[in-house]
């Protein structure tokens, strides 16, 4: 979101890629919620998932479009 990553060192086991992906989209959630109008400023915001190997699974993306309709709304 800020341009900088955030790796999770430690990650968790889970059981099949169904659960990675629910997983995945919860950890987007939280991040959300901390990160707050910042999703907004930057525009958008991933969530990679990679197994130990270090091979990347998925890819969540979520991108942040404000519609020309809005006013614009400066951040303090």
């Amino acid at each position: 979101m800020d341009g900088h990553r955030y790796p999770d060192h430690n990650g968790i086991e889970l059981d099949d890629l169904a659960a990675v992906r629910r997983h995945a989209l919860r950890v987007m959630g939280e991040m959300s919620e901390v990160m707050g109008d910042d999703v907004w400023q930057s525009g958008q915001m991933r969530v990679t998932v990679k197994d130990d190997a270090g091979l990347t699974l998925l890819t969540l993306d979520v991108i942040a479009t404000r519609a020309a309709a809005m006013p614009k709304v400066n951040s303090a």
